[in-house]
């Protein structure tokens, strides 16, 4: 289910601690606490406490609340379905990961930023939503009319849509009251994995930001449609788990990364 974007969270975590590693052998520093937490690589110590949220438990197009849309129509697989899961730190950033791309049809209008107009997604003109609700959505509810970043720093409501629970402004206001909870263990628990998950979609979003389409104002549709000529972006669909796998089995962090990341593409 977390697909691509949780193995990449996920290498991202394994980089930074090796990094951390690195960064108190050259600087020898010892009061940092930072530098003893172990985020990955052992079953032992608080980074593998399993911590209860909420998240996301089926994908789908749309949320279930969208009362605008026939639930008989279109099936009640194309909801996604809300629910908790208890999870480590590293596997709620993984989930992040999954998560921030659900609903699909919803997040699949908010994860564009072109850089040059400081503009959102406005390219329709072969979007794989147009057959399977956009202009439904369009009549209705208007457009996100939301970019990428904005969306993924503050995200604001607009244009009748709610804003973003999981930004990285809400992580941090999270992981603060975590830290000042002291009179509810369960409470405290839930600021936590809500302050992961933000982490996790977060980075979702920056990943996002690596791809041409997603900076380039380039919709594109995520099913293979042979009649209307749509087809899922080449990039995306390139840099699948396999890759991903190939290049994570390579030595990161020094000068060998990229000829690592060449060596491991075809």
């Amino acid at each position: 289910m977390n697909g691509p974007h949780g193995k990449i969270n996920f290498l991202a975590l394994r980089f930074y601690e090796a990094w951390l590693v690195e960064k108190k052998k050259k600087n020898r520093v010892k009061f940092d606490p930072v530098f003893n937490y172990r985020f990955t690589g052992t079953k032992l110590g608080p980074s593998f406490r399993k911590i209860e949220g909420e998240s996301v438990i089926r994908a789908g197009w749309f949320y279930p609340h969208d009362e605008f849309l026939d639930k008989d129509d279109y099936g009640a697989a194309s909801f996604c379905l809300m629910g908790n899961k208890k999870l480590t730190f590293a596997d709620w950033l993984i989930e992040g990961g999954f998560s921030a791309d659900e609903p699909e049809i919803w997040m699949g209008l908010r994860h564009f930023f072109d850089p040059i107009t400081g503009l959102y997604l406005t390219d329709f003109s072969h979007d794989w939503t147009t057959t399977i609700g956009n202009e439904t959505v369009k009549r209705l509810t208007g457009r996100p009319e939301m970019d990428a970043r904005t969306w993924a720093l503050v995200g604001p409501a607009k244009n009748n849509f709610k804003p973003n629970p999981w930004t990285w402004e809400k992580g941090i206001g999270y992981m603060q009251k975590a830290l000042a909870c002291t009179d509810s263990p369960g409470k405290k628990d839930d600021l936590y994995a809500a302050a992961w998950r933000c982490l996790g979609e977060t980075m979702h979003l920056m990943v996002d930001m690596t791809v041409p389409a997603h900076v380039r104002n380039d919709s594109h549709p995520g099913i293979w449609d042979k009649k209307n000529g749509l087809a899922p972006d080449p990039y995306e669909d390139f840099a699948n788990e396999e890759l991903i796998r190939a290049v994570w089995k390579k030595k990161l962090g020094t000068r060998e990364t990229f000829p690592a990341i060449r060596d491991a593409v075809p």
